[in-house]
């Protein structure tokens, strides 16, 4: 629960790439009487800027962001501010990354395409010390049972770091290795590794196999 003293209101930071999405996301947490945003940010190093300048004592983010990852972030956040709670907001709801969101230590993860009382419940919650998990990923859970039976693909990419994660699922949206250079501000050469260490991990011989199980992962993901 974040430390706040009474009367105080609880200063959150939102951060997404989509305007419309932060915009919406924005206006459902200052619909909470005990919340207000302090700021709001489209990238992974803005947000880092904003949070050690602002300071806020809880975080509303997606997962995929540019110039970095939103799992990553609330690792980080998390060693520079001890009691900030997140909140996650993303399109991507498989067991795995929603498993790292938690483990990272986010109190709850929210589907975009959950309805708006979702996130209201989700910020309610994390506010008095719970965890929530929203309903379309809830039902995305139960449906396909991936809690108790995860599939092969799901149990190797919990072998993934944060970043090796991140490159594939950038790799999932068909970026090739200077983009994502690019993105992530590092050298060719780092990604390249990322993508070797990748295959090792989920047991593929080439690149074509690297790209192939991306897309299909992806694209698995849109059926969920």
């Amino acid at each position: 629960m974040p430390f706040v003293k009474a009367g105080q209101q609880i200063q959150v930071l939102v951060v997404d790439e989509n305007p419309l999405t932060r915009f919406g996301i924005l206006s459902v947490v200052n619909l909470h009487p005990e919340l207000h945003v302090c700021e709001e940010a489209a990238d992974a190093l803005t947000a880092c800027a904003l949070f050690i300048r602002e300071r806020p004592t809880m975080v509303v983010l997606d997962v995929s962001l540019p110039k970095g990852d939103g799992i990553e972030l609330v690792r980080k956040f998390s060693r520079l501010r001890t009691g900030c709670s997140f909140v996650v907001v993303s399109d991507l709801r498989d067991s795995a990354t929603v498993r790292r969101a938690f483990q990272a230590g986010a109190g709850a993860f929210v589907s975009k395409t959950d309805e708006a009382a979702e996130l209201f419940c989700a910020l309610e919650a994390v506010i008095t010390g719970r965890t929530y998990l929203g309903k379309v990923v809830s039902s995305t859970f139960i449906s396909k049972v991936e809690l108790k039976s995860p599939s092969r693909l799901q149990k190797l990419l919990g072998t993934l770091s944060d970043r090796e994660l991140h490159v594939f699922r950038r790799t999932a949206r068909g970026q090739g290795v200077t983009a994502i250079a690019r993105e992530l501000s590092v050298s060719v050469k780092t990604i390249e590794t990322h993508h070797r260490r990748i295959k090792e991990k989920l047991k593929l011989c080439n690149s074509s196999q690297l790209h192939s199980t991306a897309r299909a992962w992806l694209d698995s993901l849109h059926k969920l």
